[in-house]
């Protein structure tokens, strides 16, 4: 589902469905599902940025850091920022 959803924001096609479902599995309650949903919303760029709140939220990920990083590296192309998280 996820390399689907990668492929339809890339070629454009049904994006916003695929992005709605990046961003409900980045809400999922298994964490290697969030973390594939980070690293696609990462890949996508500024498709992405519907998907900023709920990057925001996925800052506070305590079982898995990998989406933490990710999520805030995504955030930085987005926003512009430099965050770092420890």
């Amino acid at each position: 589902r996820m390399a689907a959803a990668r492929g339809l924001c890339r070629h454009d096609t049904a994006a916003d469905k695929a992005l709605k479902l990046l961003i409900d599995e980045l809400q999922s309650p298994h964490e290697w599902v969030r973390l594939n949903s980070a690293i696609v919303l990462d890949s996508i760029g500024d498709q992405a940025r519907p998907a900023i709140p709920v990057l925001k939220e996925s800052l506070k990920d305590t079982h898995n850091k990998y989406v933490v990083r990710v999520a805030n590296r995504t955030l930085n192309k987005l926003l512009g920022t430099s965050n770092r998280v420890r």
